[in-house]
């Protein structure tokens, strides 16, 4: 009688940040189900553009997908 319902979060922080976000979603009243979690090291390093990138070390680009299922009507 649900339907899935995804959304897709792009967040860039550092590590644990990250993760107490994830813990913070799953204590809303309803149900949010984290689909996947894909962290990325973000690097120093000048870009392909040529700007200079400025992180903090342990800082991460990580892609979030959630599940927020919805009622289906019939």
């Amino acid at each position: 009688i649900f339907e899935s319902n995804y959304y897709l979060i792009n967040i860039r922080s550092d590590y644990l940040d990250s993760l107490k976000f994830l813990k913070n979603l799953q204590e809303y009243k309803m149900a949010i189900l984290p689909y996947c979690f894909e962290p990325k090291m973000i690097s120093n390093n000048m870009n392909a553009m040529g700007e200079n990138q400025s992180s903090s070390i342990g800082e991460i680009d990580a892609r979030i997908i959630i599940n927020v299922p919805i009622y289906k009507d019939k």
